[in-house]
């Protein structure tokens, strides 16, 4: 029973790595959204021309 707090301690880590992770692919798929939004308008520009 001695080894509880290092097993608490790698649930820990592995679940506070999980969450930056999908914290990672959040912010890159909103920055990735907010590129396509300001080719389409470029593109649209373009096409108005």
């Amino acid at each position: 029973m001695d080894h509880f707090p290092y097993l608490f301690s790698a649930y820990a880590i592995v679940w506070i790595v999980l969450f930056l992770y999908l914290l990672s692919l959040d912010r890159r798929g909103r920055r990735a959204e907010r590129d396509l939004e300001e080719l389409r308008k470029l593109l649209q520009a373009k096409a108005v021309k």
